[in-house]
């Protein structure tokens, strides 16, 4: 195991909701999360620290609860030199922010998969 860290940046606490990270837990992904634990205040900067092994994914988000406008929310993947956003990987993934849950899913699981010996 390793362990990997992430900052967040202040926020304005009226507008966003506390941020969240999760590693999915069963398959690669699914809705049941183990969420970690944020070291931070309300609308202050703060840290994520876990352990888990390269090549699992995790779950990040925060939510923008003024007039239910959605927020911020995607992946990143655990790698032996940190936590890697899908736009560093050395392919161009589509647009999944779109995409149904049970789409982004199957996409992930099909398409992610084999590149996670690429970044570990």
């Amino acid at each position: 195991m390793t362990t990997y860290t992430r900052r967040t940046t202040s926020y304005n606490e009226r507008r966003y909701g506390k941020p969240w990270m999760g590693i999915p837990q069963g398959k690669m992904l699914t809705k049941d999360y183990n969420f970690v634990t944020w070291d931070g205040t309300a609308g202050s900067e703060g840290v994520f620290e876990f352990q888990a092994e390269p090549g699992q994914i995790v779950a990040y988000g925060q939510k923008d609860i003024r007039k239910n406008r959605g927020g911020i929310d995607g992946y990143k993947l655990c790698g032996a030199k940190g936590l890697h956003d899908f736009s560093t990987l050395p392919f161009s993934p589509i647009d999944v922010r779109g995409l149904s849950f049970e789409v982004r899913v199957q996409w992930l699981e099909a398409f992610l998969k084999p590149f996670v010996e690429v970044v570990a």
